[in-house]
């Protein structure tokens, strides 16, 4: 590269580049980045300067020092006034010695000349300056590998010249600097085995001599072998310079800041201002310019660019998908994001994030978009906006039951009559368009659905969002998670970014990708905008503070003003409205305190025994499991060798390889490995039951400190599912015989990282998200290491009075460097003290810090009121009371943040949000952040038909007609939804009525004219509008009784047609079901379609019916690779499995579904009925205790949960349970409770008798259906199931078909003979049948055929 000799202005500023000034180094950001001169004497002068500043450090000032000075400058000054006047007289020459400005320009560097034999014989001392540059051959690294979104330059600095692009194989030496481009990573090896992975936008030199590398900007993670003791490996920047031996370690610099994080292993760190420290794993040291090192705690966050492949989690740009009206199956490829953006400001670690995102429907189809995404752990959604007719539709919070009511009616609309299903709806006010519904799902998992998307059409959408921000060092970083892919899936045509720093005591700057900056006066702003952008890594802007040392901060900010709720006729119940109004009538201002408390480094002594709980249950399936697996690894190689260890996988059971516990080695490792692998993962998931067993069968020993490690998702789909009453189990067993902690971490972004948290809080433990990209063994050695380190236990706050409603309410255990954001109301100004106290080191501990709240304050970013709110709803969110889900739907809309019991829906107009009597008072806090406002006053539009939208866009809704009759059903004139009689009031007045044909029964020529009118374009609208003219009567509407009216002029009587079902029990011949060409077709139509979830279905449920189950398990396995979200082909895989002889495990499977589908309650009424049926009572009363804590509870499932909890001696449980039920329903509960089970009538009863072997009974219909101890049919009732003598399998309907009863081994060891015979009474037919079962698996024993039949009698 040529040197740019004719602009040298930068030398003039090179003491402010030096000392960091911003302004200076922008100024010549042009000649730092091409002047090889520029970037050497920059790196030089750095360091003479630090080694100047350190040279000096423990010299002692004489007394007099200061006024030898003074007198010294004055006899300088005197002799330049004389020496000036004699040049004046012109009678001498002044010689260049005494010439003041030689003087000026001379001194600084004789200063240094004299100063470097000093520096240099402090160089063998061991002090904190830097050590310069060692002696011997430089070294060599080989590029390994380059993950390239962008470009790698190498420049050959002892050359002065640039070798271009890098490619894999190049080696680099001695001189060489190597510098990574936008969204490129480059891996590096040297000879000896150490790995180095050098990140985007950074900048790494070779040191022209000895063993030493530099990283001048950017970050690098180490992974190093042993080195040599006389010649260790040094890696500098321009804030100090670390010395390893062999270690694993990460480094990121920035321009006046570095981070510094030990995985493995100690370094020796010699910062340019402060003292040398020793570091170890788990440790991180913050550099900062001027000022010394700070250690905290390993900070652990999501690494750039590293992505799990088949993760649940769904990170930054989200899943989409997309169906047509009342299909399961996703169209292939049907939307493709066209534009993506993002606006994000962050005030005081708290971040709000609002993203815009545009996608477009390339079918021939108007279609139902499903948009899935997961949010950081600490986030909630604040905004959810629809554009309708090119304004912006800002969505209302709704309680989730009654929003997803409405969605239901709207898609039943547009849903072909034979795919409605039957579920419950409420009258859509129509015509109907544009809908929105936005919803949380489980753990951090949301879906946003929105519908119609028109063929060949786009539609754009808004999602915002708050968090709290994860720290970083002694700050915080805030991350937008984006994946990364090798090919073009994931190319946006437009991305657009944009951060906004209003926090003056933060300093920001960008990592991974470079992004513009402009100052504003109350902000910093940094942007990002690309085109045809692939992403390549996530987008992050760490934020380190102007004064780290500062351990309390806090903000104020007055009342909020909140809304009236006006509303009369609502859908909210009168608790929810007088919960808002209360909150709305608080005067009091808020107050968000922010304490880091200073705490000694120290270790914890004692000998560890480390339980490692990883949860095995089906939502782990996969990769998540891995991700698992590589976690537990890396925690076991981070062992002391004298600690123990044991390994439980929970899921619907717990099960361990050992019999006591193990001494961590490799050998035990790989054990460990293969046997979880062919556990695998499934079942459903009982997170703080799976802890209490654990802790039941730990070996206790009072001189032993026993460390409970949960590594899991924390979605319970059995047991306790609030974290409040979950964490009432867990105290139980803390400080059981001997010391006890427990410690949770999150797999993915979508974990329940509230209830894990709430779990470790519990067990005086710490909780760790594991996100995808996060380094493993970064978190391996953060939890290990704070397992030996003294923290503030049983920490409490002691706050001035008048400072009330504070949250959180228990303090988590504090380990140094960790943050606690407290967060309270106050009804004046307070002035007094906050006091820490806890238990450090076994001793008494507490300090206190000075506090000012001001109760007047005006803050422009709502950040005190923001977080108080948030922590409340977080709050409420564990317990699970009827008290708290009314206070938490109010906050919900008082400060318009999602929760848990609430949606947001989107509806066409404000007018309609009122007739569903869904009108709220707008948020208190204003969360849009940037384009139009949403127009309240928007125009209502109703088109009937796609084609004359545009012919009717400033057409009305006609109003419904009257309901005139109380049936209901679709197509008629009273409802045509179905809906109840409570439906809202239609838009009645607002347009002039259509007159249309009233049909008020609809037969199957109205049901083809309504089908045809969709065909052509009509959509849902057409279906929605009612007739608006008269009414059929009542009595025109019911059936007219004409059985004793003569037929006019013919001889004979009217007769009464009934119908009825007769049975017929035969033996069975073989096992198959006889249709082997229906079979071989649903076998090709699979293999012509092996990505349809229909064809594998169908072709599942044919070989289940005709006994195949090699095959059957093949096409499963296939069906779950292909979408393990699925829940539907676990049921087939239990039923395989019953077949094989293997019901444990079908069991296993079985109750994963719950754990897929965790809000289906006929899923765990099935499952209830299955284990009461087993008489294994402890697991059906997990699953009735989920279903009493479900989101849709009723009276009758608590009921059931109290009685279980009671016959198991767990009263206080129970007890528990019932005060979460509002207090007037308590003792229809207990009644409930009380009162015994009714079994159902039987049409059908098979009692079965055998020779003591374990077997099941089972009927199969030829559609694949297979019903048996496993459930499958409502009403279906078993007993002596667990029983090898007998069995009892009844049915209260039996609906025509033909069907195969089947007996079926439980056990596939031992293969004994077994015989017997069966017992059949089926709609007043008996019959037995005998069985000799060999070495057979299964059966078929016999065959009913119930045909439908009719006949005629008198009326």
């Amino acid at each position: 590269m040529k040197k740019p000799t004719d602009e040298r202005n930068w030398l003039d500023d090179l003491a402010p580049i030096v000392d960091g000034d911003k302004a200076a180094i922008e100024a010549h950001a042009a000649s730092l980045a091409e002047s090889d001169e520029a970037r050497d004497l920059r790196h030089e002068a750095s360091e003479l300067a630090g080694r100047v500043a350190a040279a000096g450090a423990d010299y002692q000032a004489p007394a007099d020092l200061q006024a030898r000075v003074l007198a010294e400058i004055d006899r300088l000054e005197a002799e330049a006034q004389r020496g000036a006047q004699l040049r004046q007289l012109g009678k001498t020459k002044v010689p260049p010695w005494r010439d003041r400005r030689v003087w000026a320009t001379t001194l600084p560097l004789l200063a240094a000349a004299a100063l470097l034999p000093l520096l240099l014989r402090r160089e063998a001392q061991p002090t904190s300056a830097p050590q310069s540059e060692s002696s011997g051959p430089s070294l060599q690294l080989r590029v390994a590998a380059i993950e390239s979104a962008g470009k790698v330059d190498l420049t050959r600095r002892h050359l002065r010249s640039t070798g271009g692009s890098v490619e894999v194989g190049q080696s680099l030496g001695g001189g060489d600097s190597l510098r990574s481009g936008e969204g490129t990573r480059v891996t590096l090896t040297m000879a000896e085995g150490s790995t180095l992975r050098l990140g985007a936008q950074s900048i790494l030199e070779v040191a022209k001599q000895g063993r030493s590398l530099r990283l001048e900007r950017g970050e690098l993670e180490a992974k190093l072998a042993p080195q040599p003791a006389k010649t260790p490996l040094r890696f500098g920047c321009p804030l100090g310079e670390i010395e390893v031996i062999g270690t694993a370690l990460r480094m990121q610099v920035g321009d006046d800041h570095a981070q510094i994080g030990i995985l493995e292993g100690k370094v020796r760190l010699r910062p340019r201002f402060g003292e040398a420290i020793l570091l170890s794993a788990g440790q991180e040291a913050v550099l900062a310019r001027g000022k010394a090192a700070r250690v905290v705690a390993l900070s652990v966050t999501r690494e750039e660019g590293e992505q799990e492949s088949g993760d649940l989690t769904l990170p930054g740009l989200g899943e989409l998908r997309a169906r047509r009206p009342g299909q399961n199956q996703d169209s292939e490829r049907a939307l493709d994001l066209v534009s993506h953006r993002v606006d994000v400001k962050i005030a005081g670690g708290v971040a709000r994030t609002l993203v815009e995102e545009s996608f477009r429907n390339s079918s021939e189809h108007e279609l139902e978009g499903i948009f899935r995404f997961a949010l950081p752990a600490e986030a909630r959604l604040v905004e959810l906006s629809l554009e309708v007719d090119g304004r912006w539709q800002t969505g209302n919070l709704v309680e989730s039951s009654e929003a997803r009511k409405v969605w239901a009616g709207v898609i039943r609309q547009a849903t072909p009559a034979k795919a409605r299903r039957k579920e419950e709806y409420v009258w859509v006010p129509g015509p109907w368009r544009d809908p929105a519904l936005l919803e949380w799902q489980r753990g951090g998992r949301f879906e946003l659905r929105i519908f119609p998307i028109p063929a060949k059409g786009a539609r754009r959408i808004r999602i915002a969002y708050i968090e709290s921000l994860p720290r970083s060092g002694v700050g915080f970083r805030y991350v937008y998670p984006l994946p990364f892919a090798a090919n073009d899936s994931l190319r946006v045509a437009a991305f657009d970014a944009r951060f906004r720093v209003a926090t003056p005591e933060y300093l920001a700057s960008s990592v991974g990708y470079a992004m513009q900056q402009r100052k504003g006066n109350d902000e910093l702003e940094l942007s990002f905008h690309r085109s045809d952008f692939a992403p390549a890594g996530d987008l992050r802007v760490d934020l380190q503070p102007l004064r780290p040392e500062a351990e309390l901060r806090a903000w104020t900010q007055d009342e909020q003003s909140f809304a009236s709720w006006e509303s009369t006729k609502s859908r909210f119940s009168p608790e929810v409205i007088d919960a808002y109004r209360a909150i709305a009538s608080d005067p009091r201002a808020y107050a968000l305190i922010s304490l880091r408390p200073e705490l000694p480094q120290a270790l914890r002594a004692g000998r560890r025994l480390f339980a490692f709980v990883i949860d095995s249950s089906q939502s782990m399936k996969g990769e998540r499991f891995q991700r698992a697996l590589h976690l537990m690894q890396r925690l076991i190689a981070s062992m002391d060798l004298r600690d123990r260890l044991m390994v439980f996988a929970c899921d619907l059971n717990c099960a361990s390889p050992h019999a006591k516990a193990v001494t961590p080695s490799s050998g035990e490792t790989e054990r460990l490995l293969r046997w979880l692998k062919a556990r695998d993962a499934a079942g459903s998931s009982d997170p703080a039951g799976a802890l209490e067993h654990v802790a039941r069968r730990l070996p206790r020993d009072a001189a032993e400190i026993a460390e409970l490690i949960y590594i899991g998702d924390g979605l319970a789909s059995a047991g306790h599912r609030y974290g409040a009453t979950a964490a009432k189990q867990i105290r139980k067993k803390v400080g059981e015989g001997g010391a006890l902690r427990i410690h949770t971490v999150g797999i993915g972004s979508d974990s329940d990282s509230a209830f894990l948290a709430t779990l470790a809080r519990a067990g005086a433990g710490y909780h760790y998200p594991y996100l995808p990209g996060q380094n493993a063994a970064a978190l391996a050695s953060q939890v290990i290491e704070s397992t030996y380190v003294e923290a503030l236990e049983n920490a409490r706050l002691e706050l001035p009075q008048g400072l009330e409603s504070v949250q959180p309410t228990e303090l988590p255990t504090l380990r140094p460097g960790d943050e606690i954001r407290i967060v309270g109301r106050m009804a004046h100004s307070l002035v007094g003290k906050v006091t820490l106290h806890g238990r450090f080191q076994g001793k008494d501990w507490s300090r206190s810090y000075a506090l000012h709240l001001d109760a007047h304050a005006k803050a422009p970013n709502a950040l005190a009121p923001m977080s108080w709110a948030l922590e409340s709803i977080r709050a409420l969110e564990g317990e699970a009371s009827h008290e708290a889900k009314t206070r938490l739907v109010a906050l919900s809309l008082a400060y318009g943040i999602l929760s848990r019991a609430t949606s947001f829906l989107v509806l066409e107009t404000p007018a309609m949000v009122r007739a569903f009597g869904l009108e709220t008072p707008k948020p208190s806090i204003d969360w849009a952040s940037f384009g139009a406002e949403p127009d309240e006053d928007m125009p209502e539009i109703a088109a009937p038909s796609a084609e004359s939208r545009a012919a009717t866009k400033d057409s009305k809704a006609p109003p419904p007609a009257k309901p005139s009759s109380p049936a209901s059903g679709r197509g008629s004139a009273a409802a045509p939804l179905g809906a109840s009689a409570a439906a809202p009031r239609a838009l009645a007045d607002e347009a002039p009525a259509e007159k249309k044909k009233v049909i008020p029964t609809p037969p199957p020529k109205a049901e083809e004219s309504s089908r045809r009118e969709r065909a052509a374009g009509g959509g849902p609208a057409t279906q929605a509008a009612p007739s608006t003219t008269a009414s059929p009567s009542a009595e025109a509407l019911q059936p007219r009784d004409r059985a004793l009216e003569p037929w006019p002029n013919l001889p004979g009587q009217w007769m009464k047609k009934l119908s009825y079902r007769e049975a017929k029990i035969t033996g069975a011949h073989s096992n198959v079901s006889g249709k082997r060409k229906q079979l071989e077709r649903n076998k090709a139509a699979w293999l012509a379609q092996p990505d349809s979830r229909d064809r594998h279905r169908a072709y599942a449920r044919a070989l289940l019916a005709e006994g195949d189950e090699e095959e059957l398990l093949r096409v499963l396995h296939s069906w779950m690779e292909r979408d393990r979200l699925d829940a539907e082909p676990l049921l087939y895989f239990a039923d395989a499995l019953m077949r094989r002889g293997e019901r444990e495990a079908a069991l296993r499977q079985l109750s994963g579904v719950v754990d897929l589908e965790g809000e289906r309650s006929a899923l765990y009424l099935r499952l209830i009925q299955v284990f009461e049926g087993l008489e294994q009572r402890e697991l059906s009363c997990a699953f009735r205790l989920a279903l009493a804590e479900s989101t849709s509870a009723r009276p009758e499932w608590l009921a059931r949960a109290f009685r279980c909890l009671t016959e198991l001696e767990r009263p206080e449980e129970a007890e528990a349970l019932l005060s979460t039920w509002p207090r007037e329903d308590r003792a229809r509960v207990r009644q409930l409770a009380e009162a015994a089970a009714l079994k159902p009538g039987a049409e059908l009863k098979i009692e079965g008798h055998w020779n003591g072997v374990d077997l099941d009974l089972a009927l199969v219909n030829t559609q694949g259906d297979r019903w048996s101890i496993l459930g499958g049919r409502a009403g279906l009732w078993t007993s002596g199931a667990a029983s090898r003598e007998e069995e009892t399998l009844t049915l209260p309907y039996l609906p025509a078909g033909t069907y195969r009863i089947e007996v079926s081994r439980a056990e596939r060891q031992p293969l004994r003979n077994a015989q017997g015979r069966l017992e059949i009474r089926v709609l007043g037919k008996e019959q037995s049948l005998r069985f000799h079962l060999h070495r057979e698996l299964w059966q078929a024993v016999g065959r009913i055929e119930v045909r439908k039949r009719t006949r005629l009698v008198s009326p």
